[in-house]
């Protein structure tokens, strides 16, 4: 399991997101195809009590950075990426794979 305590806290110099997971994808449309299997694998129609589902992000170039970077901002646990995107969002900083296991 996911620990739901390991999403960024408030510290305005940490990054918004440091996933536990990162699955790399070559191509966008593989990319968005392993996101839609991996929110499909964690949804539960029915959480325990306090039990937050992991959350899973798609990032990708050919598209606005910026939506991306709102979906990060709200707490990543797996994150599924093209390289190309993936570097650039580490090289701003907001994205840390310090965490990743």
């Amino acid at each position: 399991r996911l620990d739901p305590s390991s999403r960024e806290g408030s510290d305005a110099n940490a990054p918004s997101a440091s996933p536990a997971v990162v699955v790399m994808a070559p191509t966008r449309e593989l990319a968005i195809q392993i996101h839609h299997e991996a929110r499909r694998l964690v949804f539960d129609d029915a959480p325990a009590q306090g039990y937050r589902p992991p959350r899973a992000v798609v990032v990708y170039g050919g598209a606005d950075a910026k939506g991306q970077l709102r979906e990060l901002a709200k707490g990543c646990d797996i994150l599924v990426a093209t390289p190309g995107r993936l570097q650039d969002f580490v090289d701003r900083g907001v994205l840390s794979l310090s965490k990743t296991k």
